[in-house]
């Protein structure tokens, strides 16, 4: 999922960024899946860096709600196995706990159902001894 040194990532980062993922899959020579997956991650890291969290809520909501979709159609799928697998796992359980930290930031109740399947992705994570 990740490129071997800092300078192939920003490269990859920068197409994905101005070509998108498919054309940063056949350059780099990872699957589609794959670029989605990491994707996924760099929105992640964005969300997680941003100091004005409660800033667009509504917009961010709905973008982790699409993101989890994708992990999880990647993963029912049966788009990875092994580390690739377990990474995806995590991604999930990381967009998961941070739409229910959004949710909290918009005073509304945390979803139960959400946590638990966040819990149950971070067990599949231990599980592998992988992180």
């Amino acid at each position: 999922m990740r490129l071997s040194n800092k300078w192939g990532r920003a490269l990859g980062l920068a197409v994905m960024l101005f070509w998108g993922a498919a054309v940063q899959a056949q350059l780099i020579q990872i699957t589609p899946a794959e670029a989605d997956l990491e994707a996924v991650e760099t929105r992640l890291n964005r969300l997680y860096s941003d100091r004005d969290y409660k800033a667009d809520l509504p917009e961010k909501t709905a973008r982790l709600k699409a993101d989890i979709a994708t992990v999880t159609r990647l993963i029912d799928t049966r788009q990875f196995s092994g580390t690739m697998l377990t990474a995806a796992y995590l991604i999930r359980a990381e967009a998961q706990g941070l739409l229910n930290g959004l949710y909290r930031a918009a005073n509304k109740p945390t979803d139960l159902e959400l946590a638990r399947q966040t819990l149950a992705d971070y067990d599949r994570v231990i599980a592998a001894g992988q992180d």
